[in-house]
């Protein structure tokens, strides 16, 4: 499950200047895109500069106060990027092309979905549960992912295996499951 087209497209158009932003305020990276094939941006890159935003997301009041020209619509989503869930989570499983994300942390269980590429085509069922850096965002009704992700090259052992099954289990029975940031 992804979001429609045209709300990809508008994720896409919100974000990457955002990104851009910050990348010249603080000078992290002196190129994100590839200057070979301008479209294809440097996932590193993107990443750094990605990461100082979600920890510093007063960053979005700054982007704001300069961009005038922005629809209330449009400055409402950035806005709300200020409650993003930066953490590292257990993607447990996929429901109805969702992902379920679990921070071990705090136990929260939480149901995320694609911008342009669903969960399961960027993550291999076989593969999961995994365990994946990525920040969560609302946007709109829905929870995403900033689409930056990092993974980790782990096992789950059977007893870690089996608390996220049941922390998933209790969340869906409880009706806690979070899908709204």
């Amino acid at each position: 499950m992804t979001l429609s087209q045209e709300d990809g497209r508008l994720f896409f158009q919100l974000f990457i200047p955002l990104l851009g932003f910050v990348n010249e305020k603080y000078k992290i990276r002196k190129y994100l895109y590839h200057s070979a094939k301008p479209l294809r941006a440097d996932y590193d890159a993107l990443l750094a500069v990605a990461e100082r935003l979600w920890n510093e997301v007063s960053l979005i009041d700054e982007y704001l106060a300069e961009q005038q020209d922005l629809t209330p619509e449009h400055r409402e989503i950035l806005l709300s990027w200020k409650r993003c869930i930066r953490d590292t989570f257990i993607l447990d499983r996929y429901q109805r092309g969702a992902a379920i994300l679990i921070s071990p942390k705090d136990k929260k269980v939480y149901r995320a979905i694609g911008i342009t590429s669903s969960f399961p085509e960027m993550f291999q069922r076989s593969h999961v549960p995994l365990i994946l850096e990525t920040t969560l965002l609302p946007f709109r009704d829905v929870i995403i992912s900033d689409g930056l992700f990092r993974s980790q090259s782990v096992v789950l052992g059977a007893g870690a295996a089996k608390e996220s099954a049941d922390l998933y289990r209790d969340a869906k029975s409880n009706n806690t499951i979070i899908e709204k940031l």
